[in-house]
């Protein structure tokens, strides 16, 4: 048995948030089309917005407790700029508007960026997409501002005026500001990732994104590939749905997105809390496909815990969770001993394999 790298097994950890959206289908973008032979390409965006998200990568914080400290909004704010010396006005603006892109998930994204560690970087921000005649997204993030009682308290005190930290909103008319203003950035046009496009594709700094797009690693493409087939997965609740919806995908994007349940919830939890969570609906499919890739050892190790369960596998998530409950804890940790295969190579081999001789690599 060989293992992946650690950096493979630890992407795993900050992507498992993002499980149930491959589970049920559900993305907070609009679903893409699945992917369909000869005509997967790994974007330029997801390039980009990788190239953000770097910038800050030498901070780093020893304790929880610093997060959003004037010290971590210091550093980061510090960081990022001194990372984007010497770059053209473009190429700066690109990489702001890409970090930006991954800074504002969610609900709530606008609070996140007013009293994180990104908070520093916030007046840029409303300068880049001011420059970038992104209009709306400016305007959101100025009502925000606007919307705090004490906008030049430090970020950590900002959030206080949200919440006291424990669950309660201490000012509702702020609250639904954020909650409003968050969506209006999420779905203002044009798209920040592809507005950063447009500013590499007409900067002298083109060619060298070109190259890294092209020098992309093998496992970022196939990440790329599992996540395009997660999210084109039809929404599902009960084990019925959960085939039917398995069933409209290809075979081989059936067997990718297997592999990718099993690959996210027990690179996190184990192979435990893959049985546990809704992936484990598909856990017979799971020893079926690893079967048809020749994988027989790494069948054997999931098809010998599942009889713990149930003679019969309960598919349903509330049963297995219920039968999961009522185990020993001896028994439950048996569940997890095909924890080994979650980022055995031979799997990783075999997938990428069927990927590319079924045309589905991204180029």
């Amino acid at each position: 048995m060989t293992c992946l790298p650690g950096l493979l097994r630890r992407a795993a950890f900050l992507t498992t948030f993002l499980a149930a959206l491959a589970v049920s289908g559900q993305s907070a973008y609009p679903a893409p089309v699945c992917p369909e032979p000869d005509k997967v390409y790994y974007p330029m965006t997801k390039l980009l917005k990788t190239e953000g998200l770097l910038l800050d990568s030498d901070v780093s914080i020893s304790d929880i407790s610093e997060y959003g400290s004037a010290s971590h909004v210091r550093k980061t704010r510090e960081t990022v700029l001194g990372k984007l010396d010497g770059k053209s006005q473009a190429e700066r603006d690109a990489l702001l508007l890409s970090r930006l892109a991954w800074e504002t998930n969610g609900s709530y994204a606008l609070l996140l960026l007013a009293t994180g560690p990104e908070a520093g970087l916030y007046e840029i921000y409303i300068e880049v997409l001011d420059r970038a005649g992104l209009v709306a997204h400016a305007d959101a993030l100025r009502a925000v501002k606007a919307a705090f009682p004490n906008w030049n308290f430090p970020p950590r005190e900002r959030y206080y005026q949200w919440s006291d930290g424990s669950g309660t909103i201490r000012n509702l008319k702020l609250d639904a500001e954020l909650e409003e203003q968050s969506r209006r950035f999420n779905s203002a046009q044009p798209d920040l990732l592809e507005t950063a496009q447009k500013l590499i594709e007409g900067d002298g700094s083109y060619d060298d994104y070109s190259a890294k797009l092209r020098a992309i690693d093998e496992y970022s493409r196939f990440d790329y590939l599992l996540w395009q087939i997660a999210s084109c997965v039809p929404d599902w609740e009960s084990p019925d749905e959960a085939l039917h919806a398995l069933a409209t995908l290809p075979q081989a994007l059936a067997d990718l997105h297997v592999f990718h349940l099993m690959f996210l919830e027990g690179g996190n939890g184990g192979f435990h809390q893959y049985l546990y969570n809704s992936s484990g609906t598909f856990a017979p499919e799971l020893i079926e496909t690893l079967r048809r890739y020749n994988l027989d050892e790494h069948a054997d190790a999931v098809e010998k815990v599942m009889p713990l369960l149930s003679q019969k596998y309960p598919r349903d998530t509330e049963q297995r969770r219920s039968i999961m409950h009522a185990l020993s804890e001896a028994t439950n940790e048996e569940l997890n001993a095909p924890t080994w295969i979650v980022d055995d190579r031979l799997l990783f081999e075999a997938f990428i394999k069927r990927a590319k001789s079924d045309g589905y690599w991204p180029r």
